[in-house]
């Protein structure tokens, strides 16, 4: 079932070190009931953070990489997080939407940690979530063999989760 989403739209320089803590949206709708939230012109050198959130979700800031060409659809899913997440520390999440992640095969890690849930061999999950120590905003980076995206943490108790989209 479609879900209705607000998206803002910022743009990040290649990769962040340090994140500024106000940047001017490039975009900014609501969505209708088809989903659609573009069009939306960038270059294939900037990398990106979305922003969004739909009723019962969790406020998702999506760090990703630059389109290398124009695609006709970018999915943005809205995330959960549960109480559970809410007491803990910044959550930060890594996902792959055209692929696998395979200990042994790739090369990867979230702040500078192992993923939990992916095995040795054969691929797995495409996806995986940690949850960090409580701190102050700082910047996380995820990395899948020669891809790294930077991302700000942000406080999974107000209800917000960092996702960094590999598309290598």
């Amino acid at each position: 079932m479609p879900v209705s989403q607000t998206i803002h739209l910022k743009r990040r320089s290649r990769l962040v070190t340090a994140i500024a803590t106000r940047i001017d949206a490039l975009l900014s709708r609501t969505t209708g009931a088809d989903g659609r939230w573009g069009p939306l012109q960038t270059d294939s050198q900037t990398c990106l953070e979305f922003e969004y959130t739909a009723s019962g979700f969790a406020i998702t800031h999506q760090y990703r990489a630059p389109f290398s060409r124009s695609p006709d659809i970018a999915y943005l899913s809205p995330l959960r997080i549960s109480d559970t997440d809410r007491k803990a520390g910044p959550l930060v999440s890594i996902t792959r939407p055209r692929g696998y992640f395979g200990f042994g095969r790739d090369a990867l890690s979230l702040d500078d940690q192992v993923l939990p849930g992916i095995d040795a061999g054969v691929p797995g999950p495409a996806s995986a979530r940690l949850s960090l120590a409580p701190a102050s905003p700082r910047t996380v980076v995820a990395r899948f063999n020669d891809e790294r995206i930077a991302m700000r943490i942000w406080p999974a108790a107000r209800g917000l989760l960092a996702v960094a989209a590999l598309h290598q």
